[in-house]
């Protein structure tokens, strides 16, 4: 049957988090459920970082004490690449993105 299984996996796997207690003032809550269904393999990958840095602003000359609340990064990696390509922008997207040019200015 070639990629394909005769019948669907439908075990499901379920990742949660919240940031509540690490930004209080701007909470974030997130979740992800996958299952492999009719391929031989799970193909699929995602990422959900919530604590992200941000570079210092060298434009910003105010002096506060006030902590900069990370930047959030979510992404789904759908397998159609193969299970490695989904795999490798999972491990690496956020590293990429944070050393891009103006990384974290609106």
């Amino acid at each position: 049957m070639g990629t394909y299984l005769a019948k669907p996996i439908v075990d499901k796997r379920t990742e949660e988090g919240s940031t509540s207690l690490t930004t209080p003032n701007r909470p974030v809550s997130w979740g992800v459920v996958d299952m492999q269904g009719w391929r031989k393999s799970m193909e699929d990958a995602h990422v959900a970082q919530t604590e992200v840095p941000l570079p210092k602003d060298p434009s910003n000359t105010t002096t506060t004490t006030e902590k900069q609340d990370p930047a959030r990064v979510f992404a789904v990696f759908d397998g159609h690449g193969g299970a490695e390509v989904a795999r490798f922008c999972q491990l690496y997207l956020v590293d990429v993105l944070m050393k891009q040019g103006g990384w974290g200015a609106d």
